[in-house]
């Protein structure tokens, strides 16, 4: 997977991440390392249009249980 070309920022009710690095990309989307606003190594997932629409966090749709939605 390659790496944005510019540092991705996103920021949430948790943190502020800025992802600069793609480490890997499966069926459900890519992931993408960085780090926090504290400094700390994150990796993120970022779930393809088409799993985050059909399988919704609150309906219990087999995502992780930690999965946060940014947009």
């Amino acid at each position: 997977m390659p790496s944005p070309k510019k540092p991705i920022s996103l920021e949430t009710t948790f943190s502020a991440y800025t992802l600069d690095e793609g480490i890997g990309e499966g069926g459900a989307g890519g992931v993408f390392g960085g780090g926090d606003s504290d400094g700390n190594a994150v990796a993120v997932k970022v779930l393809s249009r088409e799993k985050a629409v059909s399988a919704p966090i609150n309906q219990g749709g087999g995502l992780e249980p930690n999965a946060a939605v940014f947009c």
